[in-house]
Parts: structure tokens; sequence; C-alpha cells
């Protein structure tokens, strides 16, 4: 059959190739959609934290996302141990500038282990272990932070405002020498949240 013998075919026919471009061009950005946070998700980010007074004992407890590059993914896998630390601040609040009263670095060593292939949190100060079968549950242990003892409530002055904030980031400096070069001009290694604050109450 042509096109010059039936009008309405050839129009039917555009219409239909007109319709399966416009599915093609949606599916395929719908793939986008789908593909481009993978990219935007890596780094460090703190969800939320809290600075709770238990038994005149401030504690830590917080929600971060550790979202490993694909770069320290593979490194980890390769027998790389590396060093996320997370930081602890705490401000007296003043009217031209606040005056830091406390800081705490928080230091844990993930990594792979050599036989088992699993994935560990090492902790340096109570000298825990823990293992797990991907890096995404290592992550999520990683990120759940409960009960970590600061500093007395009588190290804090009777009225006066305080301010805490809370950061996550990877230490650089505890990486391989031959590594630390790359890392120190690779957005890939450059993992750090925001500071993340909160007011401390009393």
């Amino acid at each position: 059959m042509h096109c010059s013998a039936n009008a309405d075919y050839c129009s039917l026919r555009a219409r239909l190739f007109r319709w399966l471009f416009a599915c093609s061009l949606a599916l395929l950005t719908f793939e986008y959609a789908l593909s481009a946070p993978i990219f935007g998700e890596v780094g460090f980010r703190v969800r939320n934290a809290d600075v709770r007074l238990e038994r005149d004992v401030y504690l830590l407890d917080a929600k971060i996302v550790f979202a490993f590059s694909n770069e320290a993914i593979e490194a980890m896998e390769n027998g790389v141990t590396l060093t996320v630390l997370v930081d602890v601040e705490v401000f007296r609040q003043r009217p031209l500038w606040d005056k830091k009263i406390f800081n705490r670095q928080l230091q844990f060593h993930v990594g792979v282990h050599a036989l088992s292939k699993r994935y560990v949190i090492k902790n340096p100060d109570s000298g825990e272990t823990d293992t797990y079968r991907s890096v995404e549950e290592m992550a999520a242990a990683l990120g759940l932070i409960q009960g970590i003892p600061l500093f007395a409530a009588s190290d804090l002055e009777v009225a006066k405002e305080y301010v805490a904030r809370v950061r996550a980031r990877l230490d650089i400096e505890g990486l391989p020498s031959p590594l630390r070069p790359l890392a120190y001009v690779s957005q890939a290694w450059r993992l750090a949240s925001d500071w993340y604050e909160l007011p401390l109450v009393r």
C-alpha cells in the first residue's frame, strides 16, 4: 500500500512514529533520572544529632549517612584501611564570638578482612571489631551513633547558652602515603559532611 493511495494510513504511521519517538525520549529521561542520584549521593551527611543529658552526663546520639565513593570502596577491597572521624564541638555563646569549651574526635577504622572478605569496623578506643556482609551494611552500622559520653553537666556554667555541632569526614592523613597526593586533589576522596548544629538543652 502506497502513501499516495491512502493518506489515512500515512497519517496513522506518522502518529505512531511520533508516539514511539516520544516514548523513547521519555524512557531515556527516566533512566537518566534514576542513574543521576547515584553520583549525587556520594559523600557524608549528618542526618540528625542530639546531645542529651542523662545522669549528669551529656551523651551524643547521631545518624550519619556514609556514602563512600567507588574509589574508596575499591581501596578497601584492595586491603586499604580507611579512618573515619566524627568531630564534636561545644561552644559557649557570647555577644561577639562564641568560645569553644569542648572538642572530641571519634575515630573508626573501616576496611575489608583479607580472608573473610567481609567489611570491618574497628573502634580503636574500645578495641571492638564488627564485621558486615556488604559495604551498605557497614555504612549503616557506622552511621548509627548512640550514647557516646561527652562531658559532665557540671562542666557548664549556669545561666549560659551553649551550642553543639557535629560533622563526619574521611581522614586523608590516615591514608597510606602513596594515596595521599591523589586524595588531596580528587573529589572522590574529599568525603566530609557539613557541620550539623544544635542547641544544648540544659
